[in-house]
């Protein structure tokens, strides 16, 4: 990891049905009335879309959370929504096509990002 780069601790929250709660939804994690997820409880979850807004570190976060995963042995795989397309093992960007193929036959658990 870069030595420039310091990690963030980030609490996640569920997007409410209603947007009119989602204030509501904010004040009660602040007081500790509802629970904030972080990245174990993510990681732990069968899935899970992360939305922020632009420039909010996703791209960076997600990648990071890969190559971890990565250097725990783990099968992981990072890519970028715009490098999808009909060949997904040459858009990964964390792994190479051989290791998605690896992957694809066997039957270990697997973290896209």
């Amino acid at each position: 990891m870069d030595a420039r780069v310091v990690p963030l601790v980030r609490r996640f929250a569920a997007v409410p049905d209603d947007a009119d709660t989602a204030d509501e939804e904010a004040i009660r994690i602040r007081s500790g009335l509802s629970k904030a997820f972080d990245w174990v409880d993510l990681l732990a979850a069968y899935r899970t879309v992360v939305l922020a807004g632009a420039g909010s570190g996703k791209t960076f976060e997600l990648r990071s959370q890969a190559e971890q995963l990565r250097a725990k042995n783990r099968r992981a795989f990072f890519t970028r929504i715009e490098d999808i397309n009909a060949d997904l093992p040459n858009g990964c960007k964390i792994r190479t096509s051989k290791d998605l193929s690896e992957w694809l036959a066997s039957e270990d658990e697997a973290w896209f990002f």
